[in-house]
């Protein structure tokens, strides 16, 4: 059977239709949040983590003094870089470095006495000097035979003076020390900071402590 709605019936329906649709929302809301999943977990590194490296694994200690004496070692004064270093066979590896001054006018080699430069060439420690005033010191074969020839040839020394120094070095003596070509030059300490010797080259206390046990007179520089 049809029944016939009253107006006041249908009037109150359709004050009521929008509660009803604002409860059926929230209800979808809540049940709509409800069901969101939590956040994934982001992946476990598949990476495989390496232990630290082990002491017998890292950079090896450089050798020490005693090491490079019983393999050899040539000392090399680099006057541009203002270096000393102990260079060993058979490759010339490096082996140590200290820093060092020079003569108070470095550029270029040695002439003559009093000029403030520091001799260039090959020479050898003819004398150990513990008691320098320059702390320790190595003396070395300056003048050469070389500087006995310039000097000779440039008036500088006489015949005699050049011959004295020829015969010291072909007994691996000190040669003469008091010419017109200079001499007393030195490896010695007191300090790298400046070149400030008369010709000498000068280093740290420290580096002629760690040469003076293992140079010998002869050791080629």
């Amino acid at each position: 059977m049809v029944q016939t709605l009253s107006p006041d019936w249908v009037l109150r329906m359709n004050r009521l239709a929008p509660l009803v649709t604002l409860a059926g929302l929230g209800l979808l809301a809540t049940v709509v949040w409800a069901g969101e999943l939590p956040e994934p977990e982001p992946p476990a590194s598949t990476a495989e983590e390496l232990p630290p490296p082990s002491p017998a694994e890292a950079s090896p200690a450089p050798p020490s003094m005693e090491e490079i004496a019983e393999r050899g070692f040539t000392i090399r004064i680099h006057k541009s870089e203002r270096r000393m270093v102990l260079v060993s066979p058979p490759h010339g590896e490096v082996v140590r470095s200290w820093p060092v001054g020079l003569g108070f006018a470095p550029e270029g080699d040695k002439e003559r006495e009093g000029d403030g430069r520091t001799p260039e060439g090959s020479f050898t420690v003819v004398r150990k000097l513990p008691s320098s005033q320059y702390y320790k010191a190595f003396l070395l074969s300056y003048p050469t035979p070389e500087d006995a020839e310039r000097g000779l040839a440039s008036g500088l020394i006489d015949r005699a003076t050049s011959e004295q120094i020829h015969a010291a070095h072909r007994r691996a003596k000190t040669p003469p020390q008091y010419t017109p070509l200079g001499g007393l030059i030195e490896i010695h300490g007191l300090g790298a900071g400046a070149d400030w010797t008369l010709g000498c080259v000068a280093a740290e206390n420290d580096a002629i402590d760690a040469l003076w046990p293992w140079v010998r007179v002869g050791q080629e520089v």
